[in-house]
């Protein structure tokens, strides 16, 4: 739900600002997170949820989104075995190619679907830009992430 909530809420600052290239993606974070934390089945559910979510409350065909995260899933679980996600550059490039993959997904099913977008220089430039400061940024994701869930699991425990 609050994965929801920053996405309208992003979508409002980036309307009002402009700045494609510092297109921040916390669903990607969040689910290569489920996913390395927590298993496969975890960030599967969660993918999906997600991918529902959006399309309930988009004007798009429906499972779209859907199938772009479970794609992302499926790409960040096989990115795992080429890469040492407990290290912090093997995370950054993890999530880089995840982001750079979740665009080249949607742009690959817009063209599918006869929607007419232009792929220039820029908007390639744009994307490996967003997918390198989402890939500098998930680290401090995973450790707000880390101690957010010690926070909560310390409290629970101190209740029982």
């Amino acid at each position: 739900m609050i994965s929801i909530l920053f996405i309208l809420l992003k979508g409002n600052i980036m309307s009002t600002i402009q700045l494609g290239a510092f297109d921040f993606d916390l669903v990607t974070i969040i689910l290569t997170y489920l996913l390395i934390c927590y298993g496969q089945t975890g960030a599967g559910l969660f993918a999906f949820g997600q991918g529902l979510l959006i399309d309930i409350y988009s004007a798009g065909f429906f499972g779209l989104f859907t199938f772009l995260y479970l794609s992302v899933f499926l790409g960040i679980k096989f990115g795992c075995l080429f890469f040492e996600h407990t290290s912090r550059r093997g995370l950054i490039f993890l999530v880089s190619l995840a982001v750079l993959f979740k665009v080249f997904i949607f742009s690959v099913l817009m063209k599918a679907f006869s929607f007419e977008i232009t792929i220039s220089f820029n908007s390639v430039l744009s994307s490996i830009i967003a997918a390198s400061i989402n890939g500098i940024v998930a680290p401090v994701i995973f450790y707000l992430l880390h101690q957010c869930n010690h926070f909560i699991m310390g409290e629970e425990r101190e209740n029982t």
